[in-house]
């Protein structure tokens, strides 16, 4: 998969602009804010239908402005166009200029992988950033894991609804309870897949990238360890129903895949409490590589590689090292403040970008 075009409209800090992107390495040079990881965040957004960094959609609409849109060509057969406009009544995305009418329907058209300096708050944030991180990155390949997802969210919704009334209607509850439960089990299920699958390369990278002979994996906490479909689905009605009281108490649903969360292990040790500043940059580096190579044998095709300013904490050898895992064949964007710090380690001459103010144009090398 590779972008042909990016144009952006109202996009942050652009008023206008167009990009056509080499089809393999691009870097984007500029000062600090000039735009550089903005351009990343539209990528992003046309990805995952939401920035990484943005609370609020209507953040990424340039001040002063009512709109913003951001728009790629992929090099599909024929050729695609996504669009994303964000406007003060939500967001409008579309394909081929044609609203869709579900986010899912958008997800996966587009799949780009990203590393970004706010990563390494992975291990020490909420569990629900975890848990986005598994509903994004298995959503992009899986419509089947987008459809449990939305449907259970809406049931979880109607649930905690009717646990908000003076009196609930047992009947009905117990019908949303079954009905999350074949729900969960798809979720669980898929997600268990997926961190196996990631763990599968998880530590090759890592022992690449910081030179070290080191285990590293993620593991899934769910709210079952069974794995039987029949045993499963015991449990997950038996907690709900031992939760009931507790559930109508605190009028919301206590137990389910809506509290599972990730944790990451460096030879068997917690990362939060073994694992130094620079081996956890490692730990999330090796994990967005690994996130490649899931796509990849999901999908048959490769992602788009974003890094945003992955170098600036790197030594020299960890650069190199960085750089044998990336595939010749993937499309990379990466941002920099100094392309002197860069050019030496790239396999292959890329094209140069450079952003100042919001506005983009060709890279001239300062002959002076």
């Amino acid at each position: 998969m590779k972008i042909n075009q990016i144009r952006l409209k109202n996009f942050r800090n652009y008023d206008s602009c167009q990009l056509f992107p080499d089809p393999h390495m691009n870097v984007i040079i500029g000062k600090n804010a000039q735009g550089k990881t903005n351009l990343l965040e539209s990528i992003v957004l046309l990805s995952t239908t939401r920035s990484h960094r943005a609370m609020r959609d209507q953040d990424m609409i340039r001040e002063g402005q009512e709109f913003c849109k951001a728009e790629c060509r992929l090099n599909t057969e024929p050729e695609m166009v996504l669009s994303a406009v964000i406007h003060g009544k939500g967001k409008t995305l579309m394909i081929h200029q044609k609203p869709v009418s579900r986010s899912s329907e958008f997800i996966g058209k587009l799949n780009a992988v990203l590393f970004a300096p706010s990563d390494l708050e992975l291990f020490e944030a909420p569990p629900k950033v975890r848990r986005r991180l598994m509903d994004v990155e298995i959503g992009k390949v899986s419509p089947r894991y987008m459809q449990a997802l939305s449907a259970m969210m809406k049931l979880l919704k109607e649930r905690n609804s009717l646990l908000k009334q003076e009196r609930i209607d047992l009947a009905m509850l117990e019908v949303l309870d079954q009905q999350m439960i074949e729900q969960e089990l798809t979720l669980i299920a898929l997600r268990r897949q997926f961190i196996a699958k990631m763990n599968a390369n998880l530590s090759l990278k890592y022992n690449v990238l910081a030179g070290e002979n080191a285990m590293v994996r993620a593991a899934y906490h769910t709210i079952t360890d069974k794995t039987e479909l029949n045993a499963m689905r015991e449990e997950l009605a038996r907690k709900l129903l031992e939760n009931r009281e507790r559930d109508r108490i605190l009028k919301t649903t206590s137990s389910g895949v809506h509290r599972d969360d990730l944790s990451f292990q460096l030879n068997d040790r917690d990362v939060l409490s073994y694992a130094s500043q620079g081996q956890r940059r490692m730990i999330v580096l090796a994990w967005k590589l690994s996130l490649i190579d899931f796509i990849a044998d999901q999908l048959n095709e490769l992602p788009v590689l974003l890094l945003d300013d992955v170098l600036s904490e790197l030594d020299q050898q960890k650069r190199v090292n960085l750089f044998s895992l990336i595939s010749p064949e993937i499309q990379t964007f990466i941002t920099t403040t100094e392309i002197a710090d860069l050019l030496p380690f790239l396999p292959r001459k890329p094209k140069i970008a450079e952003i100042d103010s919001g506005q983009i144009r060709p890279w001239k090398e300062d002959m002076n």
